[in-house]
C-alpha cells in the first residue's frame, strides 16, 4: 500500500485531499472511522514518499460531507502518523462517477 503525500503541518489539518498515488482512502484522525470502525489485526503498512512504513491502526468508513451532498468512503485505513487526510482518487471516482480534473494551476 503507498501514499504519496507526506508534509509537516503546524496544526492538525481536517481536511481531505484527493490522492492519485495512493492506494486507499487514509485518514489520521481515529474520529473519522465516524460510520464504521474496527481494529486493523494485519502486518500492512502504508509506505510513503520517502519509504518509511506507518502502521495501519484501525479500518472503517466514514461519511465525507460537501455543502450539496454527502458520500461515503469505504476502506477507510486509520494511520496516525500520515500528515493529510487522503482520497483514494480512483476508488472515489468508481464509486460515485465523479471526475477530477487536475491542471497546472488547480484541479477541481
Amino acid at each position: 500500500m503507498t501514499a504519496y503525500l507526506t508534509s509537516p503541518s503546524p496544526h492538525h489539518d481536517t481536511n481531505w485531499y484527493p490522492d492519485t498515488g495512493s492506494t486507499n482512502h487514509i485518514t489520521n484522525d481515529l474520529s473519522n472511522l465516524s460510520v464504521q470502525s474496527e481494529p486493523y489485526l494485519g502486518n500492512d503498512q502504508i509506505h510513503v514518499g520517502d519509504r518509511v512504513g506507518l502502521p495501519i491502526k484501525n479500518t472503517g468508513s466514514t461519511t465525507l460531507s460537501t455543502p450539496t451532498k454527502s458520500f461515503i468512503l469505504n476502506k477507510l485505513l486509520h494511520v496516525s502518523h500520515i500528515k493529510k487526510n487522503l482520497i483514494y482518487v480512483s476508488q472515489f471516482t468508481v464509486i460515485t462517477m465523479f471526475i477530477f480534473n487536475f491542471t497546472l494551476l488547480l484541479f477541481w
